[in-house]
Parts: structure tokens; sequence; C-alpha cells
């Protein structure tokens, strides 16, 4: 038995290494190897008008191919507030966890989600919480003001409610 436990252990540091290996292979933290755009096959005029393009809304980028950094821009440690680019990753979060049976869009959000909504307090006064569906988060028709962070709720969930500038 203590064999087996020690074998055991083994097994799990070599693979544990292992992909800690391959995962430092496939993303080369904390700096990527560098190749100018022409030795990756990339238009270097190309690269310059896409870099410029995404500077007029700021931010920092990489473009890599081949697993090599041919161009970069802006400061790559900057913490930036990302609003709606987080979609894309939810709507696919979602889409695998529908797939994979896990949820389904009637259910009632707090059933995944049991402190959904507070804070703010204010919220549990509202009588609402409790009908929010995966729907109603994923068509944005909650109820939740659009400011960001924890917000109130300032309508009940599916009356789509616009504010107008």
């Amino acid at each position: 038995m203590k064999l087996y436990l020690k074998l055991t252990s083994l097994a799990i540091l070599l693979l544990t290494n292992l992909q800690i290996t391959v995962a430092n292979k496939l993303w080369p933290l904390p700096t990527w190897p560098q190749a100018s755009p022409v030795e990756v096959k990339l238009d270097p005029d190309q690269l310059k008008k896409a870099r410029d393009y995404a500077l007029t809304g700021g931010g920092a980028g990489y473009i890599i191919r081949y697993g090599k950094l041919a161009m970069s821009w802006g400061e790559l440690g900057q913490r930036y507030d990302l609003k709606s680019t987080t979609k894309s990753i939810g709507v696919t979060a979602l889409g695998l966890a529908i797939a994979d049976g896990k949820i389904d869009l009637s259910d009632k959000a707090v059933q995944h989600h049991p402190a959904l909504a507070v804070p703010p307090e204010s919220n549990r006064g509202t009588g609402w919480i409790e009908q929010i569906t995966i729907t109603h988060l994923a068509r944005q028709t909650a109820g939740f003001d659009k400011s960001g962070g924890y917000t109130k709720l300032i309508f009940a969930p599916g009356v789509l409610q616009r504010r107008w500038p």
C-alpha cells in the first residue's frame, strides 16, 4: 500500500510538471518570444494600420502569430474596465453550461447564485430577486441599473425599460 501511494504521488507530481511545461510552451509568460512581422508572414504596414486603429480607442494589445510576438502597444500591465467585451466570454460559458445540462435558460438565477443582487441591501425589498431568470440576465432585462458594479434593481425582471440620453 505504501508503494502504491508513493507511485501515485510520483505520477501526480510528474503529470503536474508535464502540464506546467506544456502550458508554458503554449503561453510563455511573462514574455513572448519576438519576431519581426515579416518573419511570421505578416505585412508590417497593415500591422501598423491595425495598431494605429486600435490606439484610437486607447488600451493595449498584442499581435501573436506562430507563438511569437510580432507587435505590441500600450501599457500592457494596465488593468482596463472591459464592460461589453466580457459578453463574448459570458455567452460562451452560458452556451457550454446549457450544452452540458448544468443550467437552463428558464432557471431562476438565485438557484445558481444565492447571493444575486445583494449588495445593495435595498434590492431585497423589491421582491424581484427571486423572479430573475437566466434568460433575464442573458437578455439584460433582469432590472438592474446599467451603471456597472453592484447596482440597484430599478424595474421588475422582464420589463424592458430604456433610458434614452
